[in-house]
C-alpha cells in the first residue's frame, strides 16, 4: 500500500470477493499515462525511454513533462466541452456556422493547460462578463469567452433575437456538468 486510497479501494475488492491486480509493468504504466493525459499512445521511443529509465524519480519526471504538454488541455478540455455540448455550428434544420465559436474551445484548452482552479474556471464559465478584471490578474478577453458562446447558443439563427426553446435544456446540462451530477441524473430518469 502506498496511500490511504489504495487501502479504501483494496478494502471495496475484499468485500466484493475480488484480488488487486498486479502492479503494471514499465512499458504498461507509459501507456495509460500517455492515453490519460493527452489521448494517444507514446512513440515507440518513449516507451523503450521510459522502460531503460531507472532513475527513482523516472515516473515523476515522465508524469511531469505529460502534464506540461499543451496536448494535456486538448484532451482533458475535450471532456468539458462535451458536457456543455460545445459545438462549432447549430446542428438540426439550421446548421449555421458559429465563426467565433472556437474563441471558446481555445479558452477551456489554456484553463487545463494552465492549472486554472476549479472554482474561478466555473465563475467564468457562468459570469465571466460581470467578473471586474481590475480586482484579478484575468484578461478580458479570458473572461468573456464562456458567456459568450452561452448567448450565441440561445440565438436563433438568421432573426438576431433570442430564443427560449432549447436554452432552458443546455443550462441545465452545463449546471450538471459543473456540479459533477450529470451522469447520474440521466441514469435516474
Amino acid at each position: 500500500m502506498k496511500t490511504p486510497i489504495d487501502a479504501f479501494v483494496l478494502d471495496r475488492l475484499k468485500k466484493a470477493g475480488l484480488k488487486p491486480a498486479p502492479p503494471a509493468d514499465r512499458a504498461t504504466l507509459i501507456r495509460r499515462v500517455t492515453y490519460d493525459l493527452h489521448g494517444l499512445p507514446p512513440t515507440p521511443e518513449e516507451i523503450d525511454a521510459f522502460v531503460k529509465d531507472r532513475s527513482p524519480d523516472a515516473w515523476e519526471k515522465l508524469s511531469t513533462v505529460w502534464l506540461a504538454s499543451p496536448h494535456y488541455g486538448e484532451q482533458w478540455g475535450r471532456h468539458w466541452l462535451d458536457v456543455v455540448r460545445f459545438a462549432e455550428s447549430d446542428g438540426y434544420e439550421y446548421d449555421t456556422h458559429r465563426p467565433d465559436a472556437y474563441r471558446t474551445r481555445d479558452y477551456v484548452v489554456e484553463s487545463f493547460n494552465n492549472d486554472k482552479p476549479y472554482n474561478q474556471f466555473v465563475k467564468e464559465q457562468l459570469a465571466g462578463d460581470e467578473i471586474d478584471c481590475r480586482e484579478r490578474d484575468v484578461p478580458d478577453r479570458q473572461r468573456l469567452q464562456s458567456p459568450g458562446y452561452a448567448a450565441q447558443e440561445r440565438r436563433e439563427p438568421g432573426r438576431g433575437q433570442f430564443a427560449q426553446r432549447g436554452s432552458h435544456r443546455n443550462d441545465q446540462h452545463r449546471g450538471r456538468g459543473i456540479s459533477g451530477t450529470h451522469g447520474r441524473l440521466r441514469a435516474l430518469s
